[in-house]
């Protein structure tokens, strides 16, 4: 799905952009360019953004106390 019409941005693009380390909508920004002419994005990516966060998070063992 196209995130960014303005820079042609999709899914796809920011999920592997996610997969390389970027962790914030700030970085996102700085390696697709998403974001950077009207903004309406801006939403959506964050959204992605924090799903792909809390799907890390659920399969991360929980630490324990030593």
């Amino acid at each position: 799905m196209i995130v960014c019409i303005c820079k042609n941005v999709n899914t796809s693009q920011i999920q592997e952009a996610l997969g390389r380390g970027v962790g914030s909508l700030e970085q996102l920004e700085r390696e697709t360019g998403l974001g950077s002419c009207c903004g309406k994005c801006r939403f959506t990516a964050n959204r992605i953004i924090n799903e792909q966060e809390a799907a890390v998070q659920q399969y991360q063992p929980a630490r324990s106390s030593a």
